[in-house]
């Protein structure tokens, strides 16, 4: 959908589309997402999938994937503070 460019806003993020569940078609959401900060939210939650590969590289249990949770959590809230800010 990246392709789409958003027919008010001009963008082309992720926010300013999505598919509608009534009848399956790509639509524009309202115009009242800021690019910028969605740019900085993804970044941020890329990052942490990557941290929290590193710390642990491979799960095979249950309590794996737990700390697995518990890293990704922590690391997207440490920088989502710093994107809000």
């Amino acid at each position: 959908m990246s392709a789409l460019r958003h027919p008010v806003l001009g963008c082309e993020c992720s926010e300013g589309w999505a598919r509608d569940p009534a009848d399956g078609v790509v639509k524009p959401m309202p115009p009242v997402h800021d690019c910028a900060y969605i740019k900085r939210r993804n970044d941020a939650v890329s990052r942490a999938v990557v941290l929290a590969n590193e710390a642990v590289p491979d799960r095979k249990k249950d309590a794996d994937d737990e700390a697995w949770t518990v890293i990704f959590q922590r690391e997207v809230n440490d920088m989502m503070v710093k994107v809000a800010a």
